[in-house]
């Protein structure tokens, strides 16, 4: 084996153990925030929340700086351009009806749902101790690597469940940041825990002769 190939390994298993420190969590979720905050970009969310027991909302969430969407299960499109109210639109907001005060409630908390996953987080239950990041696994798929984290607690109940928060990194990528691309967890709603799904998908404005472009192909 050639020198230059026992370099590339170590480099390689480098980066593999830095992508894997817990301690960078944060550092990562702070990069996927700046990511939905370019103006450029377009944040596609498919949310899966089990609202009662046996019975699951499913939803899109598309976010642009400058207007949001929410497409229901039943296909009914709903858009609010920046600083306006939500409308029933198929055309983001450009054209629509506005909704009532009970449907404008409901959009409003479908589309902060998303962003949950960003927020500190509040512990209830001061015996766990302080959260922590725990590395679970990583796994590759073509040239893609998927690296999951738990946040989990100092002395967590055994049996517990934690937020599982899974981070994307294609082949290409040379800054070394990871982007959250899904997050399952539980929301509390009085003693009952909701079960919930989180997937992220981004879409990045690139320039017109660029020839690659990643992403996966739910729609």
């Amino acid at each position: 084996m050639k020198k230059g190939c026992f370099l590339f390994i170590a480099v390689f298993l480098a980066r593999m153990a830095i992508a894997q420190e817990p301690g960078l969590v944060s550092e990562n979720i702070k990069f996927t925030k700046s990511v939905i905050e370019n103006e450029k970009n377009h944040l596609i969310v498919f949310v899966d929340m089990e609202s009662e027991p046996k019975h699951w909302v499913h939803y899109r969430y598309d976010h642009y700086t400058d207007v949001e969407r929410i497409i229901d299960n039943d296909g009914a499109s709903y858009a609010r351009p920046k600083g306006k109210e939500w409308l029933k639109s198929g055309d983001w907001g450009e054209t629509g009806a506005p909704v009532d005060k009970d449907k404008e409630h409901e959009l409003q908390t479908l589309s902060e749902i998303p962003f949950l996953p960003f927020q500190e987080f509040e512990n209830h239950d001061k015996g766990q101790g302080a959260g922590v990041w725990k590395f679970v696994k990583n796994r590759e798929e073509k040239d893609v690597k998927f690296f999951v984290f738990e946040y989990s607690r100092e002395k967590p109940n055994p049996g517990g469940y934690y937020p599982h928060y899974t981070f994307v990194k294609y082949k290409h990528d040379t800054d070394g940041s990871l982007l959250l691309t899904k997050c399952e967890c539980n929301l509390r709603d009085g003693d009952r825990l909701i079960p919930l799904t989180i997937d992220y998908q981004y879409m990045f404005r690139l320039p017109a002769d660029t020839k690659i472009i990643y992403g996966n192909n739910r729609q």
